[in-house]
């Protein structure tokens, strides 16, 4: 008797010791098990990225839950799966004519399972006006993925960048706050915004309002601009736009930059109510050298699906 149950329990053990073997060999391929390192998108960042965009899905769990459904796993999976960081960073080269893009991932766990279902997306068909380096999320070290690409500036572009802005020296970029759920910043000391905005104009993503001169004036007082985002429900997000001039910017410049920014919000709300049947209301003031303005957009739910 005692033979037999030194068998059953030498099985037993056995059973345990294949059943952590195939726990850590699964780990080793899909990274379930371990929590990943905290890595910033400052490790992607050059002397000369002028655009960053920012987001930590974790303060969206309650949303992201709601759009799952009954598909949704336990809240603690979910708090346990979601990145930690998602970027988008934009670095402009007037000189080979090109606006660099990165995308970046900080992924909690599951990262090889990450990069697989961005393959899976077709990026490359999905922004075609974007060169990709790669078709997917490209692991670098264990919670670094990267995507890398560009976009071509056309040459005249480049020339009105050089005629209203000129060559600046190494500048000090700004960077995010890091106490909201989504954040954009961009310096546009060096035109960047105008070079963005048209390279996106000539390839037919965006439509803008005016024309090319009148948008450079309404641009060249803006030193940065600062867009944070954070749920007030799972159905209404709260946005606030920070613009600030640059200090020579005389009070008609900052009147007539404003009346552009506003422009612009008239035309996003005009947009988003007709293609999304979605709100986008608030208003914008202007102080000192500073333009603010506060937003809510609702129901947000309709741009995600």
């Amino acid at each position: 008797m005692k033979k037999v149950a030194r068998i059953l329990l030498g099985v037993v053990f056995l059973l345990v010791v294949v059943a952590l073997a195939a726990l850590f060999i699964a780990d080793s391929k899909y990274q379930f098990l371990r929590n990943g390192p905290e890595v910033s998108h400052e490790t992607l960042v050059r002397p000369d990225t002028s655009v960053r965009i920012v987001a930590r899905p974790e303060g969206a769990r309650a949303l992201i839950a709601s759009e799952l459904g009954v598909q949704a796993p336990p809240d603690w999976v979910l708090s346990r799966v979601l990145p930690h960081e998602i970027a988008i960073l934009l670095t402009p080269h007037l000189d080979t004519g090109r606006l660099e893009l990165d995308l970046f991932c900080n992924p909690q766990r599951l990262g090889p399972v990450i990069s697989e279902q961005s393959a899976a997306l077709g990026m490359d068909q999905a922004y075609p006006f974007i060169t990709w380096n790669s078709n997917r999320l490209a692991s670098r070290e264990r919670g670094v993925l990267v995507q890398d690409g560009y976009l071509d500036m056309d040459q005249n572009v480049r020339d009105a960048v050089q005629r209203h802005w000129g060559t600046l020296s190494q500048l000090s970029r700004p960077r995010v706050e890091g106490s909201h759920i989504v954040e954009a910043v961009a310096d546009n000391r060096d035109g960047t915004l105008f070079a963005l905005l048209m390279t996106l104009n000539a390839k037919g993503i965006i439509e803008l309002p005016i024309a090319e001169e009148d948008l450079a004036k309404g641009l060249m007082p803006i030193a940065t601009v600062r867009l944070m985002a954070d749920l007030q429900s799972t159905d209404t997000a709260a946005l606030r736009l920070v613009v600030d001039c640059v200090p020579q910017a005389e009070p008609g410049q900052i009147t007539a930059t404003s009346f552009l920014i506003g422009g612009l919000l008239g035309q996003a709300s005009v947009v988003l109510k007709d293609a999304y049947n979605v709100d986008f209301t608030g208003s914008k003031k202007a102080e000192g050298t500073n333009i603010v303005a506060d937003y809510t957009l609702s129901p947000i739910q309709r741009l995600l699906r």
